[in-house]
């Protein structure tokens, strides 16, 4: 009896620690993806803009969604 507890205890063990190294991998590979894009729009100093029919502004040079064009407007003005 104590053979089979210690079987099922055992498997349970094997198969978390299976799914948290299939997690941890996954965590590094999506933040290998992410990390160059981070870097590219935390250096931009997002002074060229695209508004779209949403009234949003996008930054011409990293991509990044800079939220309502007014408010946008207003913070370049205050600069």
């Amino acid at each position: 009896m104590s053979n089979y507890l210690m079987f099922w205890l055992s498997k349970s063990i094997v198969e978390f620690g299976i799914a948290l190294g299939i997690l941890a991998i996954s965590g590094i590979v999506l933040l290998a993806l992410w990390l160059p894009t981070w870097r590219k729009q935390s250096k931009c100093s997002h002074d060229r803009v695209h508004e779209t029919q949403a009234c949003d502004a996008i930054c011409l040079r990293c991509g990044k969604n800079l939220g309502f064009i007014d408010t946008w407007r207003e913070q370049q003005q205050c600069k």
